[in-house]
């Protein structure tokens, strides 16, 4: 049996990640990883994540992602 490789490694991800409705936002240092409740985004807990903050500086709305087509809203 083989190992699936869940997440994107942290060079190949990109600096902003713009959502379908136009917002976007900026990636920060912090890494992670998914916990119980990403599984209703289809997402398995212990992947792991990666932090994106609405500006630089602006934690206020966060998003996390697993890759740059997969991600979630806080």
């Amino acid at each position: 049996m083989t190992d699936i490789i869940r997440t994107f490694p942290p060079e190949r991800m990109p600096r902003t990640i713009t959502t379908p409705e136009g917002v976007t936002y900026y990636r920060t240092e912090h890494t992670g990883q998914s916990i119980e409740g990403a599984r209703q985004h289809g997402i398995e807990p212990g992947w792991t994540t990666y932090e994106y903050w609405i500006g630089p500086g602006d934690d206020s709305r966060r998003l996390y992602a697993i890759n740059p087509a997969r991600f979630w809203l806080e």
